[in-house]
């Protein structure tokens, strides 16, 4: 595990400009393809087909990878970039793929600087 990962939680926030990793179910196929159910290996990365966009307090997020998360079968990894201008506190987090939105459950602690 990188050394440098950190959990999100109300002692350790998200602060705007970080990448922030998440893990979801449902994306889609990938490129290259991959058989479902196996254990995606760490390379070649395989990245969703359906464009991947994502929202954290209602404002535009950079998704910088969307596809298989290497070494969990079924999970995809979306490294997002936490926005600019957000206010502290409890943000959601939305993704859309493919025309569907992901439910507004998800949210994080952010700490604006």
């Amino acid at each position: 595990m990188d050394q440098n990962y950190k959990p999100i939680t109300t002692d350790n926030p998200a602060v705007p400009g970080s990448i922030i990793t998440v893990y979801a179910t449902g994306l889609g196929t990938t490129n290259p393809t991959y058989p479902a159910g196996q254990v995606p290996p760490s390379t070649p990365l395989y990245v969703t087909n359906t464009p991947t966009s994502a929202s954290i307090g209602g404002t535009s997020a950079d998704v910088l990878f969307a596809g298989l998360a290497p070494g969990f079968p079924g999970a995809y990894q979306l490294n997002i970039k936490v926005p600019t201008g957000i206010g502290s506190g409890f943000q959601l987090i939305l993704i859309w793929n493919g025309g569907g939105v992901s439910q507004d459950s998800l949210s994080i602690p952010i700490k604006s600087q």
